[in-house]
């Protein structure tokens, strides 16, 4: 038993060699086993299914899990290996009479359990013969139903579970004892890329049934909404490329985002650009609010939009210039005169990290940072960043720091014309900028404050 499980098979040869282990006490089990070696080395599929079994308390109870237990996975890749090479109606021949066997073996277990007074969940330390039959019978329900998954599109006439149990097993159905594993949402998966037929609403199914497992697999939920996403552009072969390609999905995700930032900028008005963005969220309303954090394409675009939408929501009535938005092609400057440009503003504003006249500070230094964070990325991308956390309180009039970045837009970007960008920096960087009209801040951006200067003076930075 030791030697059995001192690794996990990951190819048909491995459970081949790992059985052979379990084995090697039984000559004619052995002698069945080598009959049935493939001629191939194969990656395992892994079961479609998991089951509630009762725990192995000893070795002897350990021995029969594990021999079941890959026995039935061995029997389960070598139906596929052997039988998906065949023609459909030799396949489906093949396919149903090793179903019909599956299933006399399972009758025939629970006929014996029944003859011996085995009743109920076996405990593995007080009745081993219980525990392994109790074991070996419903690992083979597993796989009967797991064969007739992967060949669904050979078999007319499938059972379903509750009619395999209620009349043919004849006992009560439960309908959380067969708990899908990944593998099995893969395979359905695969099914709806590769026919080259699905619809949104299929993929949408799979998903719903996803959603209904008692266990998810983040990798199988994001393969799942990538597919979903790319099926309404793309072939069959580019999802398969692309559907868990690190690089191509990050290619697909700035390429959308590109797209929609184009949809979005093509509109002047924050009310206009915020029906866009709405509207591109509305195509996304499977991605549910819990699953934002499934590195999957259009999870995180649904999380970019998102962060576009608080942007233009605090901004609906603001008129853009055509090439401004809160995201876009970055056009960064040269960097020698950009860092020009943070050390000029940096010591124009310094004044903002000490006290006001009434000796009290303007704002803490963690927001004098973030303040300064969002002013250079707006000095190196022309636009605001995807997401800017306001200011709470600023302890200086709101005239004051409009004129305050007024002489500096002045030095920095120019004397006779007013970039809009700026006006929108005031009114996304602070929140007592709420209450006035962007147009007001526009019209009154030149404008100084009486004794502006005088005040400016007296403030310690």
């Amino acid at each position: 038993m030791q030697k059995a499980t001192q690794y996990t098979p990951k190819t048909t040869h491995e459970l081949y060699q790992q059985l052979t282990t379990l084995l090697r006490h039984f000559p004619e089990l052995l002698k069945y086993l080598n009959e049935e070696k493939l001629p191939t080395v194969e990656p395992i599929i892994p079961h479609f299914y998991q089951i509630e079994l009762p725990n192995h308390k000893n070795t002897h109870s350990h021995f029969y899990y594990l021999l079941y237990m890959q026995e039935t996975l061995r029997i389960f890749n070598v139906a596929i290996i052997k039988f998906m090479p065949l023609n459909p109606v030799h396949r489906e021949y093949k396919v149903q009479l090793l179903l019909d066997s599956i299933k006399s073996n399972t009758i025939r277990l629970s006929d014996e359990l029944k003859e011996q007074g085995m009743n109920g969940i076996p405990n593995a330390s007080e009745n081993p013969k219980h525990y392994a039959l109790y074991v070996a019978k419903y690992l083979m329900v597993v796989l009967f139903f797991e064969l007739q998954n992967v060949f669904q599109q050979e078999l007319t006439d499938r059972i379903n579970p509750k009619f395999f149990f209620q009349n043919i097993l004849r006992e009560e159905y439960n309908q959380n004892f067969l708990i899908p594993a990944g593998q099995y949402f893969e395979h359905k998966l695969s099914i709806l890329i590769n026919c080259g037929t699905a619809t949104k609403d299929d993929y949408l199914s799979l998903l719903r049934e996803y959603h209904t497992a008692p266990k998810k697999v983040n990798e199988v939920h994001t393969k799942i909404h990538n597919a979903i996403f790319l099926n309404e552009t793309e072939s069959s072969s580019l999802i398969n490329e692309t559907i868990n390609n690190q690089d191509l999905i990050a290619a697909a995700i700035e390429k959308k985002k590109s797209e929609l930032s184009k949809n979005i900028n093509a509109h002047a008005y924050g009310f206009e650009r915020l029906e866009v963005i709405n509207m591109a969220l509305s195509n996304l309303e499977y991605i549910l609010e819990g699953d934002t954090h499934i590195q999957s394409i259009p999870a995180q675009i649904k999380s970019w939009l998102q962060n576009q939408q608080q942007v233009y929501l605090v901004n609906a009535s603001q008129l853009f210039t055509s090439d401004s938005a809160a995201t876009g092609p970055k056009k960064e400057k040269p960097q020698k005169a950009l860092e020009q440009k943070k050390l000029i503003a940096f010591e124009h504003l310094r004044f903002m990290k000490g006290t006001n006249l009434q000796d009290k500070p303007i704002m803490s230094e963690a927001e004098f940072d973030r303040m300064m964070s969002y002013l250079y990325f707006l000095l190196q991308y022309d636009y605001l960043p995807e997401t800017v956390d306001p200011i709470p309180v600023v302890n200086l009039p709101t005239g004051s720091i409009r004129y305050t970045f007024y002489l500096l837009h002045q030095k920095l970007i120019s004397k006779s014309r007013i970039n809009e960008s700026w006006i929108n920096f005031l009114h996304a960087c602070f929140d007592q900028f709420s209450t006035v009209d962007i147009r007001t801040t526009k019209t009154k951006f030149s404008q100084a404050p009486k004794s502006y200067e005088n005040d400016l003076k007296q403030m310690s930075g």
